[in-house]
């Protein structure tokens, strides 16, 4: 058990650092894009992992009570400190305050002060919406389908702009990766990577390769589309999931392999990495502006320095006052 809690914490790890990247902007070069492929799909696809089952409607307000608080009392949390944070630095005015607070309880895909924060609303919305057709549909390769069928025909019903309340449409169109987690299960997952079986071991060999070829081809070229200029297509977007899961199996190899503590320990919080990035981001420059130094992402190595920067700071700072308040309670 601990060494299937450890590959997943570790995996969590990877998700964020990716994240850290990808925010950094266009001046993280090919990284940007490349992490963007697939680390928010990764992310929804590690919750779906341990989701459990709703079997009755006491069960679905019991899990949306314990969601709300691991995820939406935290959202508020890390949002309030980091609204408090840019309020001092840039000055704000009320108005801009009252903005950013009506913003932050709206919590909308890059409309909310706190940019970095969006995935935890949507991420609860995507949970709700799991638990509710576990509650009908007893079948997790059912469920699996009808959420992928929604996703494929996104263009239909979303015109890829969010616009509702909690991320309510971005959150049908993660959901898939969620419930294909689900419908796979950490149990069988961890018992299928870590089988000793010799075919087992070959198909996982196979497996692992044909996705590193298919990673690399997106790292150097970006996401390939095979039916030429139709951009909104069920089968584009039946491609692209199918893509961006062969995308994962890298990940995971490498999440298994990883036997330090400090990064499995990151992982394990990965919602302070989440809650924090933004702020730790900003007070790191601050700090070295105090001291007369500037410094700038120029190319995709000072991206994933920079980012090993945060993740340093983030385990000898952030984390032990966050683990010394959480025992405290």
């Amino acid at each position: 058990m601990k060494e299937r809690i450890n590959w997943v914490d570790a995996l969590k790890f990877l998700g964020m650092f990716y994240i850290y990247i990808g925010h950094l902007g266009p001046a993280a070069g090919k990284l940007y894009l490349f992490v963007f492929a697939f680390h928010v799909p990764l992310f929804f696809f590690i919750s779906g992992l341990s989701c459990g089952r709703v079997k009755t409607i006491g069960d679905f307000f019991l899990n949306s009570y314990r969601r709300f608080k691991t995820i939406i009392i935290p959202y508020f949390v890390f949002s309030l400190i980091g609204i408090a944070f840019i309020c001092i630095k840039y000055n704000y005015t009320t108005l801009q305050l009252k903005s950013d607070l009506w913003q932050m309880t709206l919590g909308i895909r890059n409309q909310i002060p706190l940019g970095t924060l969006w995935f935890l609303p949507c991420l609860f919305i995507v949970t709700l919406y799991h638990s509710i057709i576990d509650l009908f549909v007893k079948n997790r390769v059912v469920i699996f389908a009808i959420t992928f069928l929604v996703y494929v025909n996104a263009a239909l019903w979303w015109d890829y702009t969010p616009s509702l309340f909690f991320n309510i449409d971005s959150a049908l169109y993660y959901l898939p990766y969620y419930s294909f987690g689900a419908m796979l299960s950490l149990e069988k997952v961890n018992s299928w990577i870590l089988s000793k079986d010799i075919k087992v071991k070959l198909i996982n060999f196979i497996v692992l390769i044909a996705s590193l070829f298919a990673t690399a081809y997106v790292y150097f070229y970006g996401m390939p589309n095979p039916f030429g200029n139709i951009k909104h297509t069920q089968f584009l977007h039946a491609f692209y999931f199918l893509l961006t899961i062969v995308m994962f199996v890298p990940s995971i190899a490498f999440a298994k392999k990883i036997n330090f503590s400090s990064l499995i320990l990151l992982g394990r919080n990965s919602i302070l990495l989440c809650g924090t990035e933004q702020v730790l981001k900003l007070s790191i420059l601050s700090v070295m502006s105090i001291f007369g130094f500037t410094y700038s992402i120029k190319d995709p190595m000072d991206a994933v320095l920079f980012t090993c920067i945060c993740f340093f700071i983030s385990y000898f700072t952030l984390l032990k006052i966050y683990n010394h308040l959480k025992f405290k309670q």
